[in-house]
C-alpha cells in the first residue's frame, strides 16, 4: 500500500511546498543509461576540443531536469487551483503524476491536472523555440542546445498525452471512463490495460533498437527504462485504486476487529515476546499502567530493540505513549488510515469507540494492509462464486 513510498522517500528537496520523492533504483539505472548516452554521441575529438560540446551537454542536461520540474509545477499549481490535494512529487521519464502523490478524487479534477503537465511543457517547448530562432548568430551552441530542448519539451508533451495509465494521457483516459461509467476502478483498469498494450509495443522496440547495435542501442535503453517505468508504476496504480476503492466503503471499526491484547508497562520485553507473537494478528498491543492504558506497542518496535536488551528494556520504555498518537473513530472510513500511513513517520494510530468515551485497540501500518488485504480477497472470492 504505502510500502513503496518509503522506499522513495528523498528528504529535504520540494517543489512549491510538495515534496520530491523518487525510486532510487530509478534513479541510479538512469543516471547509468545517461552517461552511456553521454559516451556514445561524444564527438571522436581531442580533449582540448571537446570542451564546447561538454558546456553544451551540461546545458542540456540542465534544461531537461528543469523542463521535467516545470511538468511537475504545472500539476501542483493546477492540483492547488481545483482544491485537491497533490501529497508529492515523484519525478518520471515522462513527468508521470502517480496516484501515490496525487489521489483521484472526482473526474473533472483528475483530466484537469492530469492534462496541466503537458500544456506546460507544450507552452514551454514553443517558448524555447522562438527564443532559439532569435538567438544571435554568435551564439550558435547556445541557439542549438535552446532548439534541443524546445524539441524536448514538445516530445514530452506528445509522449507523456499517449492514452496509458499511469502517464498523463492516460489519467485523461481513465477520467473520461470514470464519468461516463462513474465507476474509478473500472476507468482505472480499461486506461491500465492499454497502457500495457503500449508498453508491450514499447518493449520489441527497445530490444530491436538494442540489436541494432550503435548508435541505435542507447535508444533501445531508453526504450526499456520507459517500458520499465510504465510497467511498474501501471501496476502499482491499479492496486492503490483497488485499496482506496475498498477503503472507501470499508470503516475502521471492521478493520481493528476484536479486544486488543494487553501488557503492563513494567513488563520487560522478554516477558512479554511470547504474548506479543500470540496477538501479532490481532495488531498493536495497549500498555497499562496501574489499570490505565498508556500507550501502544507493536511486533516493529520490538525489532528495533538489540535481542541482548530484551530482558532489562522494559515495554513501558519502547512503547508509544497515546497522548502523541493519531486517534481515529471507528465509524471514520479507512481511506483516513490510508491518508495517515502516507506519513512515513507515523507507524501506530488508536482506535476509539464510537462514542469516543474508551479505547477499542491500536493499528498499525502492517495490520491495516493485511486487512484490507483479506477484505479485497474476500470480495474478489464472492465475486467469482456469485
Amino acid at each position: 500500500m504505502y510500502r513503496h513510498d518509503l522506499q522513495r522517500s528523498f528528504p529535504g528537496f520540494s517543489i512549491l511546498g510538495v515534496s520530491l520523492r523518487v525510486n532510487w533504483l530509478w534513479l541510479v539505472v538512469t543516471i547509468v543509461i545517461a552517461g552511456i548516452t553521454i559516451e556514445s554521441l561524444a564527438p571522436n575529438r581531442p580533449i582540448a576540443e571537446l570542451y564546447g560540446w561538454i558546456a553544451s551537454a551540461a546545458l542540456i542536461a540542465t534544461g531537461l531536469l528543469l523542463s521535467l520540474l516545470v511538468h511537475d509545477a504545472a500539476h501542483i499549481l493546477a492540483g492547488r487551483s481545483t482544491g485537491s490535494k497533490v501529497r508529492a512529487i515523484e519525478p518520471a521519464l515522462l513527468g508521470n503524476l502517480s496516484d501515490a502523490a496525487f489521489p483521484p478524487t472526482t473526474p473533472g479534477t483528475e483530466a484537469i491536472v492530469a492534462l496541466s503537465g503537458p500544456a506546460a511543457s507544450a507552452l514551454t517547448g514553443g517558448l524555447l523555440l522562438a527564443t532559439s530562432l532569435l538567438a544571435p548568430t554568435s551564439s550558435q551552441s547556445v541557439a542549438s542546445s535552446l532548439l534541443v530542448l524546445g524539441f524536448f519539451n514538445l516530445g514530452l508533451c506528445s509522449l507523456s498525452m499517449l492514452p496509458g495509465y499511469p502517464y498523463d494521457g492516460g489519467r485523461a483516459l481513465r477520467a473520461f471512463i470514470w464519468y461516463i461509467s462513474d465507476d474509478l476502478t473500472t476507468g482505472t483498469r480499461l486506461a491500465a490495460a492499454y497502457g500495457q498494450f503500449l508498453a508491450a509495443f514499447g518493449f520489441v522496440a527497445g530490444l530491436t533498437a538494442l540489436a541494432a547495435g550503435e548508435p541505435y542501442a542507447v535508444w533501445g535503453a531508453w526504450g526499456l527504462l520507459f517500458l520499465w517505468s510504465m510497467n511498474r508504476a501501471s501496476h502499482e496504480g491499479v492496486e492503490r485504486t483497488v485499496w482506496q476503492e475498498m477503503a472507501r466503503t470499508t470503516t475502521v471499526g471492521e478493520i481493528v476487529m476484536g479486544a486488543a491484547t494487553r501488557i503492563p508497562a513494567d513488563a520487560t520485553i522478554d516477558e512479554a515476546i511470547d504474548r506479543v507473537l500470540d496477538a501479532i494478528h490481532h495488531g498493536p498491543i495497549l500498555v497499562t499502567h496501574n489499570g490505565q492504558i498508556t500507550g501502544a506497542f507493536s511486533l516493529s518496535r520490538v525489532r528495533r530493540i538489540p535481542r541482548a536488551l530484551w530482558p532489562e528494556r522494559h515495554v513501558g520504555e519502547v512503547a508509544a505513549s497515546i497522548d502523541a498518537l493519531h486517534r481515529v473513530n471507528e465509524d471514520d472510513s479507512a481511506l483516513l488510515l490510508l491518508d495517515i500511513f502516507s506519513n512515513p513517520e507515523v507507524d501506530l494510530v488508536l482506535v476509539e469507540a464510537r462514542d469516543g468515551d474508551r479505547l477499542l485497540g491500536a493499528l498499525d501500518r502492517e495490520i491495516a494492509e493485511q486487512r484490507l488485504r483479506d477484505r479485497i480477497s474476500s470480495e474478489r472470492r464472492r465475486r467469482r462464486g456469485g
